[in-house]
């Protein structure tokens, strides 16, 4: 039998490399169609093609501004998915995505949805974008099929009474479909749309999947500690091995992971996780901790130990390294707060750990009527050797949030197999001495090597470019809505405070991480008649010393701005000299409120503040109080409003609050209406 030649045109691949080879072919033909796409759309695009056979997509696919950055985004933060189909929810890898905290939702077959739209005389897909449109949270809506159901999101877009997170508008057939997708590109929100007749469920699904598959997360160093240590503690309370376990990030995020190198022995066990960056790698990647277990029988020795830290500098995770501060870059530390875990049920592990009971975690201390844990550093870990830092003096550079991830995962396992006795976790990093040379960490104080740290668990995938378009892309929506102030401040305890302070509505606010300068550039040239910038002392300091970056990779000015402004004021050399020692912000306050009430009179501050320029008046009667502290403080935010107003027009108004999880607010100096939610 004639085959026409095609047996000869067989290409052997290997199954595991097919999907592979495809996004080769697609590539080598939209190059040979003289196509080009760009970079931030190109694996969503390619994924449509590779899903239909279809290379149009190439060319009708059209995407909003920065439309890419702000899904991923949103997925990043936990927001779910609502379909049309349940076609595109099986197809949409809903694994990948409550990885992040998401879920994927289909009300089209539910009977009472039915029922309804029946009696209206609607869509059912009409009923079910009502229905998702009450979902808490951050929802983007993916249609495949039903150009009903982007008619009604459009309804109640204009309506004012709902206004969708992000569309993915791609439904297929020929009523009202083109028409549909015009209004949804047309409407105020991020969009994604194929632009058409074309479409359907499964390039619905294919978008997300893109979007999802184009995210690679890490987890922290706390996060390995905290698994090695929970697998090391079963398998001596077990005597049973155990390759691989699973734990739940503060993030709410699990962790699955390989367990390595393991070593038993009748009193103890030690194993190690590999750290996984994911794609924002640093130091630490790819290095072993390790965790040892063993047996103490004496409660005293664990239940006495007071972990209580002062609370120091906020400071995001540089540049893009998500939850994870950096070793590689950081002079920066994470913000210690005491926190009380409080009673929580223990519920069922996937794999195989239980429990029936209640058990309280404090601290890094567990105490409840059967065990005790202490956590302690080997060899790798750092020391701590001055003050200001998460951990006292002479402690192990173990942060509160790892040591409280390390007690509930440790104290579970206890309460499984019924453990009365104590129990004595070492965490190490043999690697790590030498990797934390090259690191801020002996400039910190932190000597011997690397910091084990994190405060959600997970290292976000966020490159410099994704964040500053996605500041953007924030930016326009609440311009394009009409808001003419905004509220930006660099990271989550910024927002934190904005929230319990004032409590303004954190969807009006935007997080500029360390792109202040940036971030404030792009609201003027957006036409935002104010702007109020409202963040920790630890990154407003270094923006009063001209770092428009406040990336610890660009210097660390902070010491040098609060002593000049001490010695400004009139504060002793000493005074002068003990602040430029600290290694923290707080440790300077302490200093500066410890001379306040010899060193400093009212005289002076009248008198400086006049010979600066500076208009006294111009500060908010409430935080501006007698004393060097304050005037230091209001001095500093006056100097960030002169280096910001360099590089801004005269239109928009500047002000800015600079507080301190430790002593509160700090100082606020308005051009403008003060912060509110109108």
């Amino acid at each position: 039998m004639n085959d026409g030649g095609w047996e000869n045109r067989i290409e052997i691949v290997r199954p595991e490399d097919i999907e592979k080879r495809s996004f080769e072919i697609i590539r080598e033909e939209l190059t040979a169609m003289g196509i080009t796409l760009p970079e931030e759309e190109d694996k969503i695009i390619r994924r449509c093609i590779h899903t239909s056979a279809d290379f149009d997509y190439a060319r009708t696919l059209k995407f909003s501004e920065n439309a890419a950055a702000i899904c991923r985004k949103l997925i990043i933060n936990g927001a779910n998915i609502i379909t049309d189909t349940n076609m595109a929810k099986a197809g949409i890898n809903e694994k990948k995505l409550s990885a992040f905290g998401g879920k994927v939702y289909c009300f089209m077959a539910d009977p009472d949805v039915a029922r309804e739209a029946k009696e209206r005389g609607v869509t059912r897909a009409t009923v079910s974008m009502e229905r998702a449109a009450k979902l808490p949270g951050k929802k983007i809506f993916a249609v495949g099929n039903a150009p009903t159901a982007l008619i009604k999101l459009h309804e109640l877009i204009t309506n004012g009474s709902f206004r969708p997170d992000f569309i993915i508008g791609v439904p297929v057939g020929f009523v009202n479909v083109e028409a549909a997708k015009e209004l949804i590109m047309r409407a105020d929100v991020p969009y994604i749309v194929n632009a058409g007749r074309k479409g359907g469920s499964n390039i619905a699904a294919a978008i997300c999947n893109a979007l999802l598959y184009d995210l690679r997360f890490g987890f922290t160093t706390g996060s390995c500690a905290a698994a090695a240590s929970k697998a090391a503690a079963y398998m001596l309370l077990s005597g049973q091995e155990k390759k691989k376990i699973t734990i739940e990030t503060p993030k709410g995020i699990p962790y699955e992971t390989e367990i390595l190198d393991i070593k038993r022995d009748e009193a103890s066990v030690s194993c190690a996780v590999k750290k996984y960056a994911g794609d924002d790698p640093d130091i630490t990647d790819g290095m072993l901790i390790y965790a040892r277990v063993s047996y103490i029988d004496e409660l005293s020795d664990v239940t006495s130990e007071d972990n209580t830290c002062d609370v120091t500098d906020d400071e995001l995770p540089d540049a893009t390294s998500g939850d994870e501060l950096s070793d590689a870059t950081s002079g920066n530390e994470l913000s210690d707060v005491k926190i009380d875990v409080g009673t929580r049920n223990v519920a069922q592990k996937e794999n195989g750990i239980a429990d029936k009971q209640e058990i309280e975690v404090t601290g890094t201390g567990c105490q409840n009527e059967h065990i005790g844990i202490k956590i302690t550093g080997g060899e790798g870990i750092g020391r701590v050797t001055l003050p200001g830092l998460d951990q006292p003096v002479g402690e192990y550079a173990i942060n509160h949030v790892p040591r409280e991830m390390i007690t509930k995962e440790v104290s579970e396992v206890s309460e499984v197999f019924d453990n009365k006795r104590g129990l004595l976790v070492e965490i190490s990093a043999p690697e790590g001495r030498k990797a934390a040379e090259k690191t801020f960490n002996p400039r910190l104080g932190i000597v011997d090597g690397i910091s084990i740290l994190g405060t959600s668990g997970i290292v976000e995938p966020m490159s410099e470019k994704a964040i500053l378009d996605t500041i953007r892309a924030e930016l326009s929506v609440h311009r394009a809505q009409g808001e003419e102030k905004i509220v930006v401040s660099p990271g989550n305890y910024g927002l934190d405070f904005i929230k319990k302070h004032y409590d303004y509505d954190l969807n009006k606010a935007v997080k500029c991480s360390n792109f202040i300068g940036d971030t404030v550039k792009a609201a003027d040239e957006m036409g935002f008649r104010s702007f109020i910038l409202i963040g920790h002392i630890g990154k407003l300091v270094k923006l009063a010393g001209g770092m428009l970056n406040t990336h610890s990779k660009y210097g660390d000015n902070r010491m040098q701005v609060i002593a000049e402004e001490a010695h400004k004021a009139g504060a002793p050399e000493e005074v002068c000299n003990e602040i430029m020692q600290c290694i923290s912000t707080d440790a300077a306050i302490e200093i500066l409120k410890r001379y306040d009430a010899d060193t400093y009179d009212q005289e002076r501050r009248l008198e400086d503040s006049a010979m600066s320029g500076h208009d006294v008046d111009g500060v908010d009667d409430a935080c501006y109080k007698r004393g060097l502290l304050t005037h230091v403080m209001n001095n500093i935010c006056h100097r960030i409003i002169d280096v910001l107003r360099e590089t801004i027009s005269d239109e928009m108004k500047l002000s800015v609050v600079m507080f301190s999880n430790v002593y509160g607010l700090l100082a606020e100096t308005y051009e403008d209406d003060k912060i509110a939610n109108n």
